[in-house]
């Protein structure tokens, strides 16, 4: 499926409504709905829900809110499937309240340390990076002080393990963050 998304993006057919200057086609969102509505009828590829998140709300925010230099790194990769994003927000703990996030990052120099653990990440086995929530600040509201890091899910520290369910299934993981 990668290779498929290679193909799509090397003919100019990928992030349609990304900016140019990262490797999409800067057209609107009209036309690549028109694109999506004619590419039904064809093999296109599908990296699976990781594959939705990557395209549609990491990769928009990263759009929206990363640095010149994260959107030139991460944008085109994305665009082309040489990376696939997943989404660690959701905590044992907390489930869906943002809120209620535990997992923390503590500065440490010029890094920062993330501890934690997410869980229902939809194919994070199969993804290279995260958009992972940490609180980075306890003296706020709860609602607040938190942070988003892009974490490569192949990290010393980053174990990513499937959740076998009922039905067969396996698509979402839980992941655990030490040091």
């Amino acid at each position: 499926q990668r290779a498929l998304q290679r193909q799509l993006f090397d003919g100019g057919f990928a992030g349609i409504s990304y900016p140019a200057e990262y490797g999409g086609r800067g057209l609107s969102v009209r036309h690549e709905r028109a694109f999506n509505e004619e590419a039904r009828r064809f093999v296109v590829p599908d990296l699976g829900v990781a594959g939705h998140v990557t395209m549609g709300p990491i990769g928009r925010s990263i759009v929206a809110h990363g640095s010149p230099e994260m959107k030139a790194r991460h944008i085109p990769a994305i665009l082309s499937g040489d990376e696939v994003w997943c989404q660690f927000y959701s905590e044992p703990e907390a489930g869906s309240d943002l809120a209620g996030i535990r997992t923390r990052a503590t500065r440490d120099g010029e890094r920062w340390i993330l501890n934690g653990s997410k869980i229902w990440s939809s194919g994070a086995h199969l993804a290279d990076w995260a958009m992972c929530l940490a609180r980075t600040d306890w003296t706020v509201p709860k609602h607040r002080g938190l942070t988003w890091f892009a974490v490569p899910t192949g990290a010393p520290g980053v174990t990513v393990r499937q959740i076998h369910q009922i039905n067969g299934n396996a698509e979402f993981c839980e992941e655990f963050l030490d040091d």
